[in-house]
């Protein structure tokens, strides 16, 4: 658990740097065009982890998993994550959902 919240706060890091050096170079109105989309990814993916991981723990026990439970968990945890992300994007009406579905 140590090292996904290590790894969080480098990509979290990483990805503010690439902000500031964006707002730097294109203008810092280009980086406040992408705070609504970057509130709703925030919003949708909080509550996706807080649903997710709960079930993920209720359903293994995390201290003896087989190597099959353990890619079961993963599964389990990465599909529900995903769909529940999916889905309050969906009901925030995220644009980037509109825009994913004319590209397929």
């Amino acid at each position: 658990e140590g090292f996904a919240l290590a790894s969080t706060l480098v990509m979290t890091a990483y990805a503010l740097a690439l902000l500031v050096a964006w707002g730097l170079d294109a203008g810092w109105a280009a980086v406040r065009a992408l705070v609504p989309s970057l509130l709703r990814g925030l919003v949708a993916a909080a509550l996706a982890v807080l649903l997710a991981y709960p079930m993920v723990r209720a359903l293994f026990d995390n201290d003896n998993l087989t190597i099959w439970e353990g890619l079961a968990a993963a599964a389990l945890g990465g599909l529900t994550t995903l769909a529940v992300f999916l889905g309050i994007s969906y009901l925030l009406r995220a644009p980037e959902l509109r825009d994913l579905a004319r590209r397929s």
